[in-house]
C-alpha cells in the first residue's frame, strides 16, 4: 500500500515512515511529482471546507432545536434540490441531534403551519421562507 504524505520535509517524512507499520510505502509530493501550485490549491479547498464544517458545527450548537430542524430541512431542500425529502424520522433526529419524538412533533407542528408537506417518510417544504425566518439564518 502507497500513502502520500503532504509534505517534501525530509525530517518529517524520515519521521513517519518510522511510525508506520511495514508494508506501508509513504511518498513525497516531490516523488509523485506534485507541483506547489497543486498543493497549495488542494490546501486551501480543503482548509475552507473544514472552515465551513466548523462554522455549521457552532451554528446548530447554538441553535434550538425548533431552530436546528427548520435549518436540518433547508439543508436537506438543498441537497434533494427541491424534490421530496426521503428520509426516516430517525435519520432526521440524529440529523439534527435530538430525540425522534421531538423531530416528529415538530414536523407535525410545521405541517400544521403549512411550511411542510408529509407523505409517510416524504417531506415538502411548502414555505422556504418560514423555514428561514425559523432558523434565524436572515
Amino acid at each position: 500500500m502507497k500513502l502520500v504524505f503532504a509534505t517534501n520535509n525530509s525530517n518529517k517524512l524520515s519521521e513517519i515512515r518510522s511510525l508506520v507499520p511495514d508494508g506501508i510505502e509513504i511518498l513525497s509530493l516531490k516523488e509523485i511529482n506534485c507541483n506547489e501550485d497543486l498543493r497549495n490549491t488542494v490546501i486551501r479547498v480543503l482548509s475552507k471546507e473544514l472552515q465551513d464544517r466548523a462554522d455549521l458545527l457552532t451554528t446548530m450548537a447554538q441553535k434550538t432545536v425548533r431552530q436546528r430542524t427548520a435549518l436540518a430541512l433547508l439543508l436537506l431542500d438543498d441537497i434533494y434540490e427541491g424534490k421530496p425529502i426521503n428520509l426516516s424520522r430517525d435519520d432526521l433526529a440524529n440529523f439534527v441531534g435530538t430525540a425522534t419524538e421531538t423531530v416528529i412533533r415538530l414536523l407535525r407542528e410545521f405541517k400544521k403551519d403549512l411550511i411542510i408537506e408529509t407523505k409517510g417518510r416524504r417531506i415538502m417544504i411548502l414555505q422556504k421562507s418560514q423555514l428561514i425566518e425559523i432558523s434565524e439564518l436572515t
